[in-house]
């Protein structure tokens, strides 16, 4: 079977392809914060309570408090089980960074399973992530081939 030639966008003549596709995603990351801070910043939750007023009797409705819930700024700990459960039922797949496939740790799960369990309740605790285990490799793959190879959003 003939190996397929990836379709790949003609670069700009001041960057490099790689550059241009570098700026391409570290843009569109950007945009995708910003969305994430506009809907934290959206989901005010006003909680209403219904009490009589002491003059009339009648009911009125007043608010309790505004209160801004941040559904990134509460983890809690992970057990082993629950470790266990999603490596188990993670695909067999893996990059070049990943510097143990994933068949290989779904065998030796039992004996790693502490040591990944407490590298992951030590980075929800402590709030830090090694930025070497964010480091990527890009491979662009056109999403459909009668897409225009030339528009770095079909990739």
């Amino acid at each position: 079977i003939p190996k397929v030639q990836p379709v790949l966008p003609t670069p700009n003549p001041n960057t490099s392809l790689p550059d241009s596709f570098g700026e391409f995603f570290i843009d569109k990351v950007e945009k995708i914060r910003q969305q994430l801070t506009t809907m934290r910043s959206n989901m005010n939750i006003t909680a209403t309570i219904t009490q009589p007023d002491a003059k009339t009797g009648s009911s009125a409705t007043q608010p309790l408090q505004k209160q801004t819930i941040d559904p990134f700024s509460q983890f809690r700990p992970v057990s082993q089980p629950e470790v266990k459960q999603l490596i188990l039922k993670s695909a067999n797949k893996q990059c070049d960074n990943d510097p143990v496939p994933t068949y290989l740790v779904k065998k030796a799960i039992d004996q790693l399973l502490p040591v990944i369990t407490e590298i992951i309740n030590k980075s929800i605790t402590t709030g830090y992530f090694p930025d070497f285990w964010s480091e990527v490799i890009i491979s662009p793959l056109i999403k459909k081939l009668k897409l225009n190879s030339i528009i770095f959003n079909n990739y």
